[in-house]
């Protein structure tokens, strides 16, 4: 025990000197710290569960959905009624039984602990807890937090439904530990089709995880056991109890009284199997955030790639519309009205009416601009979405040696098993791969790019005013004719050259003003991006800890 004690420092040693956690001892700001800080400080908070373990009494830990019968089962084993059922959700606690030569009962920190004089209980505890998936997720996470306590997991499937894939991913997550998992198929009196079907069914679908299955009834046996120290009466209805269902419990008894004789090897087995699965999880964690960094990296310059791209068709699409209304609507119909009645020339050749010419139309450009962008953004964020998926899909956990310890239980002893990592159910790209693009799309995936290009129009885009234009230069004519009512054919052609010459000048403020918003938006957005990954270092410190991290998962 003490060898595996010193082993347990030796690793935790390792782990400390991971070059994230310097970063977060440091108080660096990496990207997704939340998340990875999370995740590593999840790792060692186990490593110290297990530190503890070669010294505590062996647990069986008994685990699956609600309403599966774990507690019936439980009653059943010690053959005394001792943990509640037949309630909605009968154990809402962890229930620890123990032995103990007289009954007993305490709760410390939301765990009921019961003494028993039970023979079964002396050299093992059983450790009831809340249905998995259950009504209350409090619950549930009660259950969860106590998976690295235990030394062997009876995992309890209700025979009625089973296959369920909310009930598959509870499986995962507990396998992940390293432990070692018994299958218990109860309720097994319930079925219509024969049991050897199901066995069939339940290997092909959890045969990954779990090598021993038992096939059993909790209720019959606990009505069995309970039948014994009692008459039968006339109106007691006698229920049959499967001589095959009878056999398989006594097998399983037989099966946890072997664990049970041989429970010091078994402990030292799952801790070291539990050890296995951490070490397991902290390349992961390690692999998933450098594969993340990488990702970083090239998003990074894409994004603004894509944002560039969209720079030049928007502003191609501003001008062409800025010359379609300049050179073919821009005082046209005025000088048509004033060509039919002079005396309307003032109404129209003033500033505060050009200005105002100049002005309805920018409004409309800029409702186009705004639409324009915003629609832009959005397929930027989605081509973003889409490459980081993508990159997602690349990741490959055979090239960097990261294999899964899985636990075979046989019927004699506990071997580790280790195979290759199989990513294709996603189960394990939670660290910060696919949390990225979660991270990104909850930022840019709300009207954050919309209040972007609103800010930039409010900064970029104030009215366009083109003050004095008619008291200088050929202004200057029309004005003093104007003024002086001289009013004659020639002043339709110095009105067209009036606007002809004020062309240039409204077509360049226009767009001029445009370029400056986009820039704007282009410069806010790809900062929404960074942010949204908590960038705060640069590029020479991404690479840096990039390979700090790829020398540290080799030396796992």
């Amino acid at each position: 025990m003490d060898s595996l004690n010193s082993y347990i420092e030796e690793i935790k040693y390792t782990l400390i000197e991971s070059p994230i956690r310097n970063y977060l001892l440091n108080e660096r700001n990496i990207p997704f710290k939340k998340i990875i800080a999370h995740n590593l400080e999840d790792v060692m908070n186990n490593l110290d569960v297990l530190l503890d373990k070669p010294f505590t009494t062996f647990k069986i830990v008994i685990m699956g959905e609600v309403k599966s019968g774990k507690s019936t089962l439980v009653n059943s084993i010690i053959g005394k009624e001792v943990s509640e059922v037949d309630v909605l959700e009968a154990t809402s606690n962890i229930i620890n039984l123990h032995y103990n030569s007289e009954y007993s009962y305490n709760i410390d920190c939301n765990c009921v602990n019961i003494g028993v004089n039970s023979k079964f209980l002396k050299n093992i505890n059983i450790v009831d807890t809340p249905g998995l998936k259950s009504i209350t997720k409090e619950n549930e996470k009660k259950s969860i937090k106590y998976i690295q306590s235990a030394d062997l997991i009876l995992f309890i499937f209700d025979s009625t439904h089973i296959g369920q894939e909310d009930i598959k991913e509870a499986v995962d997550l507990i396998s992940s530990y390293g432990k070692p998992i018994v299958g218990i198929l109860n309720k097994a009196d319930l079925l219509e089709s024969d049991y050897e079907e199901i066995l069939n069914y339940i290997n092909d679908e959890y045969s990954v995880y779990i090598d021993k299955f038992f096939i059993i009834s909790s209720y019959l046996e606990y009505q069995h056991t309970i039948s014994k120290n009692a008459t039968v009466k006339e109106n007691d209805i006698v229920i049959d109890y499967p001589k095959i269902l009878k056999d398989n419990f006594s097998k399983l008894l037989e099966f946890l009284n072997e664990v049970s004789n041989k429970n010091d090897s078994l402990k030292i087995e799952s801790v070291k199997s539990s050890i296995e699965a951490l070490k397991y999880k902290e390349k992961i964690y390690h692999y998933d955030y450098l594969k993340s960094l990488e990702m970083l990296e090239s998003e990074i310059i894409n994004h603004k790639k894509l944002l560039e791209d969209k720079f030049d068709y928007i502003q191609s699409k501003m001008e062409f519309e800025v010359n379609e209304w300049i050179n073919k609507v821009f005082l046209s119909e005025e000088i048509n009205k004033i060509n039919k009645s002079m005396d309307i020339a003032n109404d129209y050749i003033n500033d505060n009416y050009i200005n105002s010419v100049i002005n309805n139309k920018k409004l409309e450009l800029d409702e186009l601009f705004f639409k324009e962008w915003d629609e832009c953004i959005k397929e930027v964020n989605y081509i973003t979405n889409k490459n980081i998926r993508e990159f997602i899909d690349t990741i490959d956990y055979k090239n960097y040696n990261i294999e899964l310890p899985k636990v075979i239980l046989n019927e004699e002893n506990i071997n580790i098993n280790e195979m290759l990592a199989t990513i294709g159910t996603g189960a394990i790209l939670g660290a910060t791969s696919g949390s990225a693009l979660a991270m990104y799309a909850a930022v840019v995936g709300t009207s954050a790019q919309s209040l972007t290009v609103g800010a930039a129009m409010l900064t970029y885009c104030p009215p366009l005013l083109l003050a004095g234009t008619l008291t200088g230069g050929i202004g200057k004519v029309i004005y003093d004719k104007l003024k002086k009512e001289q009013l004659s054919n020639e002043i339709i052609k110095d009105i067209e050259n009036f606007k002809e010459s004020i062309k240039d000048d409204i077509k360049d403020r226009l767009l001029q003003i445009y370029s400056e918003a986009s820039k704007e938006i282009i410069k806010a957005n790809q900062g929404i991006f960074e942010n949204s990954k908590e960038i705060y270092i640069s590029e020479y410190e991404i690479e840096e800890l990039k390979n700090k991290l790829s020398e540290y998962i080799n030396q796992l």
